[in-house]
């Protein structure tokens, strides 16, 4: 404490007591330690300053920022730094009161502080692989100050190399896990009865390395599998898809929600509610409070909304399954051994069931009771060809449950061999083509019945795979 008034002065002194020049500063506090006044200066070894508190009041001297203590204060306390070496110091310290209350006397004191807590900054700390961050060491002195020792710590170190390493006050994320990082600092300890001795003391931090990993994705199931590390924290999860609109990348979001790590889930696609478009990438980016920055990841997932299509579904009818009255046609004679594309177009005559025909008409082919499985005719001026079997538009064989018949004017140009999922129907490839509508899938089932398989036609969300 130092004090002024009529009968009281307080002359404060320091010196250098090292073998290096160091910056001494004095700060005066008053009006309950709210206002300052400092003073600094360059100390030579052995060199002093002093400071004469009535002198410095009464003559209106100004610190280093150019303030004055006003005349009416006449108390406060103070407070000796060394600028340049603040763990332990150079500095020694001196303070005389002089008290002419009763006479002419004095007394003076001289308490040292240090310091009782470290901290290793930044605490807690987290973050995604491959982020850096620098350290600092950090100490409390007795004034209840931080100063910062980061450039004389030493010793610098990560409980797991494989989650964090800390080296040379620097912090480096590996991978996924949790670590501490350490550090040593030798400070002035806050024991005044032993003169505020040199102790050790290591600051710890722990460090949390986050990462999200999509592991899988299928529309067809529904399903984005993401995986999340390490257990014991929970942030909040978003699952994005990536479009494109003229150039620029944009986001429709599946989903949010809260998600804790050390464990996998299942997300949804949502199909029904994916906008039309083509989408290309799967984000998920977890966003746990506190992290340096937020952990992500992206699935190369390729395929195209297409919007609702109109389904329906064509089949193989049997002349034996029908009824209905005998009717009069023609057909010509495909050529073995590719009579889809090879004709004989001499007419045949032919007596088929009139249900029949009908279906044969509606599906493109059908097997009669008289001259095995008929298609109609394409090239030849008859009503129809003998083929053995379907004669799919892209080739090759029907099959049932996945081969899909499009219009040759289809509105998202659906070609064969195009893979398409159709929400709450299932996978099919474009291996035919019909009089159909614009937006209309047709499902080839092998069934010989002689009517519709399919009664009521469905509306549902249809996606382009790639």
């Amino acid at each position: 404490m130092w004090h002024v008034d009529l009968t009281h002065n307080t002359l404060i002194t320091t010196g250098n007591g090292g073998s290096q020049p160091t910056h001494a500063s004095l700060t005066l506090f008053y009006n309950g330690g709210q206002s300052s006044y400092t003073i600094e200066k360059v100390l030579q070894p052995d060199e002093q300053i002093w400071a004469n508190v009535g002198d410095i009041i009464g003559r209106q001297l100004p610190d280093r920022n150019g303030k004055t203590i006003p005349a009416n204060v006449t108390m406060g306390s103070f407070e000796m730094r060394d600028l340049d070496h603040p763990a332990a110091g150079y500095l020694f310290e001196t303070k005389v009161v002089l008290d002419k209350t009763w006479g002419h006397g004095y007394y003076g004191c001289t308490i040292c502080c240090g310091y009782h807590q470290t901290q290793l900054l930044p605490d807690p700390f987290s973050g995604i692989p491959g982020y850096n961050a620098p350290d600092s060491a950090q100490g409390e002195a007795c004034s209840n100050t931080w100063w910062d020792f980061t450039d004389i710590a030493y010793g610098w170190a990560s409980t797991n190399s494989g989650v964090a390493t800390v080296a040379n006050a620097q912090t480096h994320l590996v991978s996924a896990g949790t670590a501490t990082g350490s550090a040593n600092v030798q400070l002035a300890n806050t024991n005044i009865h032993l003169n505020c001795p040199l102790l050790l003391f290591t600051p710890l931090a722990p460090i949390t390395v986050i990462q999200v990993t999509i592991t899988s994705a299928d529309i067809t199931t529904n399903s984005i599998n993401v995986s999340l590390q390490p257990a014991n924290v929970t942030g909040q999860l978003s699952i994005a898809i990536q479009y494109d609109t003229g150039g620029t990348s944009q986001y429709y979001v599946l989903q949010n929600a809260s998600r804790s790590g050390g464990a996998s889930y299942t997300e949804k696609f949502n199909p029904p509610s994916i906008p039309k478009g083509e989408y290309q990438i799967i984000q998920a980016d977890w966003v746990v409070p506190g992290a340096a920055t937020s952990a992500a990841a992206q699935y190369n997932y390729h395929f195209k909304a297409l919007g609702t299509y109109y389904n329906t579904s064509y089949n193989t009818p049997t002349e034996s399954a029908c009824s209905g009255n005998g009717l009069g046609a023609t057909y010509s004679t495909g050529l073995a051994p590719t009579p889809c594309t090879n004709v004989n177009c001499t007419a045949n005559n032919g007596t088929f069931k009139s249900d029949f025909l009908t279906q044969v008409n509606e599906n493109g082919g059908g097997t009669s009771q008289s001259v095995n499985y008929i298609s109609r005719e394409w090239v030849c001026s008859t009503s129809y060809r003998t083929t053995g079997g379907p004669c799919p538009f892209c080739g090759g064989a029907l099959t049932s449950g996945t081969s899909l018949a499009v219009s040759g004017n289809n509105q998202d140009r659906l070609a064969c061999g195009n893979r398409v999922f159709v929400y709450n129907i299932g996978t099919g490839t474009v291996q035919d083509h019909g009089a159909l509508a614009g937006n209309q899938l047709d499902h080839y089932l092998s069934t010989g019945a002689c009517t519709k398989a399919i009664g009521t036609p469905v509306n549902q969300p249809a996606f382009l795979l790639y």
